[in-house]
């Protein structure tokens, strides 16, 4: 990259090391994905950038979200977290720093409320976030909201033993034995509840409802104690909805069937974000293979079916694999993968037929050509199996 002088140092030194500036950027963005321990450093990285605040002003909009990390992470980071906030609050106007927190706003406050904490936590912590939320002066009440009964001491017994609620007799393990009690019971819960769903719904609040209550379901297969009964009540569910939706009779208006698989709908989706919010790789692997058993099923079971019912199939083929193609487009490097996975699955792992596959094959490609194209110059280990879909989908059997 060619040198241009000018006289400003700074900028020089700017303009020369920006071509590796930005491929290294790059490369911390894609690796910053649901990793707790690689999201701190990296905002770690962004806060301890040796540049004055009139210098980076034009740029703290990127800075709010490294900032939301900070006051959430380890003591060390929290501490420069609340350094980096209380200097944006002395030095901005309010006309800078309302839209600038506008979109964070409730994070942070949520975790200065949380640092006033007692002995034995970190009273530093505690002192600076009750100095910034006295600068702050109303707004810091924005997020308060009226208190909610979260737990209700009550006394119960069985024939084995006798004593209060957990939390009441002063044992230590009484909080951890009520932890995983209470774990038990929002499983429980949570389980018995979709039978509220299973005979479909029209659009609106009932539908956000439905996405939580499988996006909870999700979140215990990756509890040990739940993992094994949450996939078995999963797949049975799914199961379920395929078999009401898709292969239902013909109602009295068929032509309206093929766009009744609501349910359907919402199940994709949730399949799709089960696999983007995977912390790690036993994760992403598990929710891999889960899905591909519930699409291998899916498919296995149109073998058996009537023709009459082939268009609502290739409807809702069509609908996942849209719905897969667009997560890759989507800026968020997770979600990409997401959607290739679930692209990977639909052609190399299960029974599909060729002619399907030509179907959509220009929307597959398009979808992979722009993960290719998006992707950071160093991460050609990540790209080895969207290019190998890519020239299987060139040059079919």
């Amino acid at each position: 990259m060619s040198s241009v002088k000018t006289n400003n140092p700074d900028l020089d030194n700017i303009t020369l090391y920006y071509g590796r500036y930005s491929g290294l950027l790059a490369t911390v963005d894609f690796n910053a994905t649901t990793d707790s321990k690689e999201r701190e450093l990296f905002a770690e990285l962004c806060l301890t950038v040796p540049v004055r605040l009139s210098v980076l002003l034009p740029y703290l909009t990127y800075l709010m979200r490294p900032l939301v990390i900070a006051l959430q992470a380890a003591p060390d980071l929290v501490s420069q977290g609340l350094r980096t906030l209380e200097l944006c609050v002395d030095n901005l106007t309010q006309e800078i720093f309302t839209p600038l927190m506008a979109l964070v706003i409730h994070d942070v406050m949520t975790s200065l409320w949380k640092l006033l904490k007692p002995l034995p936590y970190n009273p530093n912590h505690a002192h600076v976030a009750l100095r910034i939320l006295g600068k702050l002066g109303g707004r810091n009440q924005k997020v308060l909201r009226p208190k909610t009964i979260e737990e209700c001491q009550v006394r119960w017994s069985s024939k084995k033993s006798h004593s209060s609620s957990p939390g009441s007799t002063g044992n230590p393990t009484d909080a951890t034995w009520r932890h995983s009690l209470q774990k038990e019971w929002v499983w429980i819960f949570g389980k018995h509840h979709t039978r509220v769903f299973i005979n479909g719904y029209g659009q609106g609040e009932r539908e956000e409802t439905f996405s939580v209550l499988l996006k909870g379901l999700f979140d215990a297969t990756r509890v040990p104690e739940f993992s094994v009964d949450a996939e078995s009540h999963l797949s049975s569910l799914f199961e379920h909805v395929f078999i009401t939706e898709i292969w239902q009779e013909p109602g009295p208006n068929p032509e309206q069937a093929r766009y009744s698989l609501s349910l359907t709908n919402t199940i994709i989706d949730a399949l799709i974000d089960n696999l983007t919010i995977a912390t790690d790789q036993n994760h992403l692997q598990a929710a891999s293979q889960f899905m591909h058993r519930v699409f291998q099923k899916l498919f296995q079971h149109a073998k058996t079916t009537s023709a009459l019912k082939e268009d609502i199939l290739t409807y809702t083929k069509r609908t996942l694999c849209r719905k897969a193609s667009s997560s890759c487009y989507d800026h968020s490097w997770p979600r990409k993968c997401a959607g290739h996975q679930v692209l990977s699955i639909l052609v190399n792992r299960t029974e599909t037929s060729a002619s399907w596959i030509t179907d959509f094959e220009l929307e597959i490609i398009g979808a992979l050509l722009f993960l290719h194209k998006d992707a950071p110059s160093a991460t050609e280990k990540i790209l080895e199996a969207p290019t190998d879909m890519f020239w299987k989908l060139l040059r079919p059997n």
